[in-house]
Formats: C-alpha cells, structure tokens, sequence
C-alpha cells in the first residue's frame, strides 16, 4: 500500500511535468542513448558491421561482452532478442509457463504470467536497462508511458516504479522523462513472428527509442 500512495504522489507531482515540457529535444535524447552505449548495454553501430554487446550484471551496472557480430547488416528484432536472453540464461519455457518469478534479493516473488515476456525482454534490448530490480523499475516507466499495458502489466509496472522510488528516486525520475514520447512494443500491431524479422533498428525508430 505504501508503495502504491508513493508511486501516486510521484505521477500526480511529476507526471505533466515529465511529459510535454518535460520530453528530451532530439540533442538530448542522442546523448542520453550514447551514455547507454558506453555503459554497456543496447545495441549500436560499430565501424562496418553490427556489434551486439549483451549486459552481463553485476552490483555496479551491467559489464559488456559481445556475443555475436553481424557483418554488413543490423540484426534482427529476433536475433537481438535470442542473443540478450542466452546470455541472461532465461529459458523460453517460461514465456508459456502460468506464472513469473521475479527476484527481490534475497526473496522471490512469484507473479501470473501476463503473457508478453518476449515483449518485456524487448524493451530491455532497444533501452539498455538491465533486469535488475532497478532496471525494472526504469523499464517499468517505458512501458506506462508508453502505453498498450494490460492491466495485470500495469500494476506490475506501479509495483517496480514504487519499489525503484525508494531505492533511488533520480534514476527513476530520469527514467520518467526519458519515456516521454516513446512508445511500448504493447501497442503494435504487428503479428510477433513478423515483428522478429524487423531489423532492429526498424523498430527503434517505430517506438521512438533513441
């Protein structure tokens, strides 16, 4: 309950605010996405090929490795999508299973599945924001803002905003205004298997993701 009047207090205070004057200008969304990249995380150009650097984890952010690189061609929605989830070593079993755990330190918490995990991972991929309870916290802004939340997402979504809010109010605040403008994967219209053929960077700029 706590976390829920926190979470209300914030987007009554910052929500319009966050949203039209508070959207980034092109200039400032470019720097913000160049910060991503050198933190690891997202995908981007890298001399004539593709580089996917994939987060690994860790207390201090995520740490780079690359897992695969594409030569002459942008990798596929699919690919970037299978290439993130190898290396977080999440099973694809779970996308059909009846319920989700998500870790909360040394506790365990066990949601009903909302069905659009694949989803959920994809926003991981076009942002950089790693699957900690932080960057779920900051993904979870995304996908409000964003809209095409099914109810069940979006009291998850409140849940991990409340729970980011008293653990580090700015990151979460950066995280909101980020969003501004940005779309959710949620609301395309496109059957999943099409959307897997994408190039990535097709979709980046479908959502409006820098």
């Amino acid at each position: 309950m706590l976390v829920l009047v926190l979470v209300l207090v914030f987007v009554r205070k910052f929500g319009a605010a966050l949203s039209g004057e508070g959207a980034m200008d092109p200039a400032d969304r470019v720097g913000w996405r160049r910060a991503e990249a050198r933190r690891g995380a997202g995908s981007w150009l890298a001399g004539r090929g593709v580089t996917y650097e994939t987060p690994i984890g860790g207390k201090l952010g995520w740490v780079a490795r690359r897992v695969e690189r594409l030569e002459g061609a942008i990798p596929t929605v699919g690919e970037a999508l299978t290439a993130f989830r190898r290396a977080r070593g999440i099973d694809d079993a779970g996308d059909t299973a009846d319920t989700f755990v998500v870790p909360l330190g040394p506790l365990r918490a066990v949601f009903p599945n909302p069905g659009k995990l694949r989803l959920h991972d994809l926003h991981h991929v076009l942002t950089g924001y790693d699957t900690s309870v932080l960057g779920e916290a900051q993904v979870s802004c995304l996908e409000l803002r964003g809209g095409g939340v099914t109810p069940l997402i979006g009291l998850l979504c409140v849940g991990a905003i409340g729970i980011g809010l008293l653990m580090a109010p700015g990151t979460i605040v950066a995280a909101w205004r980020r969003a501004a403008g940005v779309r959710s994967v949620y609301v395309l219209d496109v059957p999943e298997d099409e959307l897997m053929a994408w190039p990535l960077e097709r979709l980046r700029a479908e959502l409006r993701i820098p």
